[in-house]
């Protein structure tokens, strides 16, 4: 799974969240649990690492099936519909969260990148800019890491001043940010801006760029584009589609 072709990995997750999507029970739903499993035994990453990437998620999947559990009826008031919406929509969620923590661990992010510029080659026709999705995708996994690396230091720098980073309601609790917002949006600004100038430094223009090694399709990337075909076709058949 680490060598295939970036441009099958991202067929297959597209194979993949069609699939979870489109299951409706629970029949469908282990079947999907199964071949994640199977996926995660292939690409023989750490049970550790994936639920780490699973961690940041957690309030996001607790909210989503609050949400459906809650509002899924005519009142305020949990019903037996909602809170089988809710279970439904928070195993879909947490499938395709899964999905896509095996893909970004498989693949380096500039060959993901490259192998979307590719897919999204012939969308250039109708005028569409899809050399640069790249270039901002790798733009943000850049900044993403970096901004909280930085809001650490702004809150541990903010707490030996002596400022109260904690408040018992909502507004305080806001108000307690502003320290932590401010310069963390200023150094965001500042980067944004040193990395434009460097970018134009290099005479980058946002033209089609060039590759030193030029992405292939191999044998391999063949049978697993055809296995996520199969695939795709038994979860329909589960699902009750066919």
């Amino acid at each position: 799974m680490h060598r295939l072709d970036p441009r099958a990995k991202l067929l297959i997750f597209l194979f993949f969240v069609v699939s979870v999507f489109l299951a409706r029970h629970l029949w469908g739903f282990l079947f999907m649990a199964l071949l994640v499993s199977g996926a995660v035994c292939l690409s023989r990453l750490p049970i550790r690492s994936v639920l780490r990437g699973l961690r940041p998620m957690i309030w996001l999947f607790a909210s989503i099936m609050l949400l459906h559990i809650f509002f899924a009826g005519d009142g305020f008031s949990p019903t037996r519909e909602g809170v089988y919406s809710g279970i439904k929509v928070g195993c879909r969620f947490l499938l395709i969260v899964t999905g896509a923590t095996i893909l970004t661990a498989t693949t380096e992010p500039l060959r993901l990148a490259d192998g979307m510029a590719k897919i999204l080659r012939p969308l250039r026709k109708i005028g569409l800019p899809t050399h640069q999705f790249p270039i901002m995708m790798m733009i943000t996994l850049h900044f993403i890491p970096g901004l909280f690396a930085e809001a650490e230091k702004i809150m541990m720098a903010q707490r030996a001043r002596g400022v109260r980073l904690d408040g018992k309601n909502a507004f305080k609790k806001l108000k307690a940010l502003t320290p932590i917002l401010i310069p963390l949006l200023g150094n965001s600004f500042r980067r944004a801006d040193e990395l434009a100038m460097g970018m134009e430094s290099r005479c980058y223009h946002g033209g089609v760029r060039t590759h030193l090694y030029e992405l292939t399709f191999s044998k391999a990337d063949g049978v697993a584009l055809a296995t996520a075909a199969v695939m795709l076709s038994l979860a329909l058949a589960v699902n009750g589609f066919i």
